[in-house]
């Protein structure tokens, strides 16, 4: 059953911290989408899809119909919510690319691959059925694997912690603290964003 939610308690991927599926947004499609919602004739378009998590509002599917709706000076939106865990909002995020493959990039659909074989939970599974659920070839999730391994070894950093102990946690928490506070370190800002990830899951 649709709500209507406010467009400022969304959370969107070039803004929030969270992960985000594409790079490019299409400008013809967010302005059909605000002359629709400017529109007293015509109906709103199909409401987008969000996924609760710790309270809060991350958009999966509708991005575009999200950025019309601010074109056009709306302030809400419809939307169809569901609740779920961080693995499940990556796992929908990348469920597009399987209806419209072919119109997003080969850097967006890098991105969602990369989103996935990042994801502690989701990097399990086999590349086949990462493949499958991405619409894109096995290859690509093979190159992505390679690409978030370091140069000495097979394993990651973050892919040898478990994080499901309180004082792995806290471990992750405080480290993250540390590199916040000192900027210096920016060629660790990867691991900081991995530790980040791992910490809202």
């Amino acid at each position: 059953m649709p709500t209507t939610v406010p467009i400022k308690a969304l959370c969107l991927g070039d803004i929030d911290e969270i992960p985000r599926a594409r790079m490019t947004l299409d400008d013809r499609t967010i302005a059909t989408y605000a002359a629709q919602y400017r529109s007293d004739d015509l109906p709103d378009p199909t409401p987008i899809s969000v996924m609760i998590t710790r309270n809060r509002l991350k958009v999966w599917d509708g991005i575009h119909r999200v950025r019309g709706a601010i074109l056009a000076g709306r302030d809400t939106i419809q939307a169809e919510c569901r609740t779920g865990r961080r693995r499940d909002y990556v796992w929908r995020l990348c469920d597009g690319h399987r209806k419209d493959y072919q119109d997003r990039s080969e850097e967006d659909q890098m991105l969602a691959t990369m989103l996935l074989v990042r994801d502690p939970y989701h990097r399990k599974k086999t590349d086949e059925h990462l493949a499958n659920h991405l619409n894109v070839p096995i290859e690509m999730v093979e190159n992505a694997r390679d690409a978030t391994l370091p140069p000495q070894g097979r394993l990651a950093v973050p892919g040898i912690l478990d994080p499901n102990t309180s004082e792995a946690r806290s471990c992750l928490k405080t480290l993250s603290d540390l590199l916040s506070t000192h900027r210096e370190y920016e060629y660790l800002e990867p691991l900081l964003r991995e530790i980040r990830y791992i910490l809202e899951e």
